[in-house]
């Protein structure tokens, strides 16, 4: 190929910029153009060129009938002085000290507060081609109409059981802004939009916009725990939000998923699990509704299953690797309520609405054809029974943001505090004891600084007065503000867990590359007592992509340490993992991210196994949400 065609090639394979389109929209005179994160006061008739990857809307300026706008834009705007000055200069606010939330998603609607909702209209965009900021737009190749052509869009019934209102309700700006996050954080959906026209008299015609994702995918290293080599899925069969899954294990035998959502408009999530494989063969069916908005009232689950499981036993005095067997039956349901409260508690959180919500759970899990257990050794294989109760108190809300777990994808990103008391009781083969546990968790972005969300989590059993087989843990997940260089984008994430066990029976198995903290480390044998994982990662998001996935650069690192009071066996030691890597993204897709990483492990442990180089994929990930749900012993992690 000559030297001109292979240029033209590269052209066509790695673009210079994102791949979007432009967008000319006309203002007029007197209006606000809200932009992002950024609002702008048009005094004269503009036209701007916006690209379709950034949200914007406009309003005329009526809003000053609106005391809780003001609050709300002004709490906004006072993160720069930039945009305190336009907002003196602008507004004159006529209320103090009530603030709407963080984030810009319900400005849209205040101004149509009271009004009724109707007629209640839907409307379906195409996967490729289309835009939510202009939803006439449509500029597709004869390639992506094909994948637009065999996709099936998601059912209207379906979207509208994901809505927190109905036709006839009156305009409540947190409920229009519930239903766009409950339909964002559906597998199938990539975004979507309500909106709001002029109606007659106190009725405005409202539009629920959304667009899918494309629902078949082929995944490789899926992240569902059973060590698969790859799988394929359908996320939204025949447009009713329905997905199944069938992954294909490395060492041989499959796992079976199917997931119904949202059954009967009830927010309850059901999964079926046929697993055929050496780790784990068997059945469970599951069953989860959790409290969905701050309003919800009611949350529940259950979990019965039947399996049995595979293990390796590794001697690392002989050297010699032996497989054994267990089967466990389980059984387990939680159910809880919620009553909101009139009062706030700022110094620790809970500045929005807060809740008190009572859960109360049981599980019982009968072990057989399993090792021989004592009353201090193989403490994991015992019959029990548990029974807890925690009570607390929530308070939630939500940031729309960009560039945190997905490129250029709406994210609703979860701010708030949880703090609760567990109590319990378990009945086990040798020993009954009770259980006290406290949890406390905080997040929300803090000025100048970034994203923080801390969890801090302390529990024990009581044996005969004294404190065991207890668990001390404490979290941190940060991600910085969003750096601009021309057209690059800069994040920086950090992780850092640190997990004690106290008074344990015996020290405990890490199993895993999510447990040991490192990836692509496996059949590893460590035991331990504390842990200590601290994690960091640079993210350049670039204006370049290749087939129309767009394309960020990042490097890691990532330690260790580990420790063991119980057995002289084990050092103190630190595993770490270092390297880089590349991510391609495609929001239409339903497994949207591929990533490449190449790393160079420094220290791993016994028998480990490790591949420096490796690609898989992934879906969208979320972040920890500040709700009680299933009350849950505290885990050594």
């Amino acid at each position: 190929m000559c030297a001109s065609g292979v240029a033209r090639l590269q052209a066509q394979i790695i673009q210079d910029k994102a791949t979007y389109s432009i967008d000319s929209i006309r203002i007029r005179a007197d209006r606000f153009l809200f932009l992002g994160d950024d609002v702008f006061y048009i005094q004269r008739d503009t036209v701007i060129a916006i690209p379709d990857t950034v949200d914007f809307f406009v309003r005329k300026q009526t809003l000053e009938k609106s005391d809780v706008f003001y609050d709300s834009v002004k709490e906004k705007m006072s993160r720069n002085k930039m945009s305190s000055m336009v907002y003196d200069a602008v507004f004159k606010s006529t209320a103090k000290g009530k603030v709407h939330g963080e984030g810009f998603s319900e400005f849209r609607f205040v101004p149509y507060e009271y009004a009724v909702v109707s007629p209640l209209e839907y409307k379906h965009l195409d996967i490729f081609g289309s835009s939510m900021n202009d939803t006439t737009k449509h500029n597709v190749d004869r390639y992506t109409n094909i994948l637009n052509k065999l996709h099936v869009h998601t059912q209207r019934w379906v979207v509208r059981r994901n809505l927190t209102f109905r036709a006839g309700d009156y305009v409540e700006a947190q409920k229009m802004i519930d239903s766009e996050r409950l339909l964002r954080s559906r597998a199938y959906i990539r975004d979507a939009r309500i909106m709001i026209d002029t109606g007659v008299g106190d009725s405005m015609r409202t539009e629920v916009v959304t667009r899918d994702v494309f629902p078949y995918a082929v995944s490789i290293r899926p992240n569902n725990n059973n060590r698969a080599l790859f799988g394929v899925k359908n996320v939204n069969i025949a447009g009713f939000g329905h997905e199944v899954e069938y992954n294909f294990i490395d060492d041989g035998g499959t796992e079976f998923f199917y997931r119904a959502n949202n059954l009967f408009a009830s927010y309850l999530d059901m999964t079926l699990d046929v697993a055929t494989y050496f780790r784990k063969e068997g059945i469970g069916i599951f069953a989860n509704r959790p409290f969905v908005t701050q309003n919800t009232k009611y949350a529940g689950g259950m979990e019965l299953s039947r399996y049995q499981f595979g293990e390796y036993a590794y001697d690392p005095y002989t050297d010699v690797t032996d497989e054994f067997f267990y089967d466990r039956d389980r059984f387990g349901i939680w159910l809880a309520r919620s009553f909101a409260l009139k009062k706030t508690w700022p110094q620790l959180g809970f500045s929005k609405q807060m809740n008190f919500v009572i859960s109360a759970g049981y599980d019982t899990q009968d072990y057989y054809n399993r090792p021989v257990v004592t009353a201090d050794s193989n403490y994991i294989y015992q019959d029990r029974n548990t029974y807890l109760v925690e009570w607390g108190l929530t308070s939630r809300n939500y940031f729309r943001d960009r560039y945190v777990l997905n490129y250029g994808r709406t994210e609703d990103i979860p701010t708030g505090s949880v703090a609760g008391v567990i109590t319990g009781y378990q009945e086990r083969e040798f020993v009954n004891r009770y259980y006290l546990g406290l949890n406390y968790a905080r997040g929300g972005y803090i000025k100048s600084f970034g994203y923080l969300n801390t969890t801090m989590s302390v529990g024990s059993f009581f044996d005969k007065g004294k404190l065991a087989d207890g668990v001390g843990y404490v979290g941190v997940d940060y991600f910085s503000d969003l750096f601009r260089l021309g057209r690059f984008r800069f994040r920086q994430f950090v992780n850092m867990s640190y997990s004690q066990a106290i008074n344990p029976t015996e020290d405990i198995f890490i199993q895993g590359q999510n447990e040991l903290g490192l990836s692509n480390v496996s059949g590893y044998y460590l035991k331990a007592t504390s842990k200590f994982n601290l994690k960091a990662e640079p993210v350049m998001f670039t204006p370049f992509n290749i087939f129309s996935f767009r394309m960020a650069f990042f490097t890691f690192g990532q330690a260790t340490m580990v420790t063991n009071s119980k057995n002289g066996f084990f050092e103190r030691e630190v595993f770490s993992e270092y390297g880089l890597g590349v991510t391609f993204n495609n929001d239409n897709f339903a497994i949207s991210t591929i990533t490449v990483r190449f790393a160079y492990f420094h220290n791993t442990p016994i028998n480990a196994n490790t591949k420096p180089a490796s690609v898989s994929t992934s879906g969208r990930l979320r972040i920890r949400d500040f709700d009680i749900e299933s009350p849950e012993l505290i885990q050594f992690r």
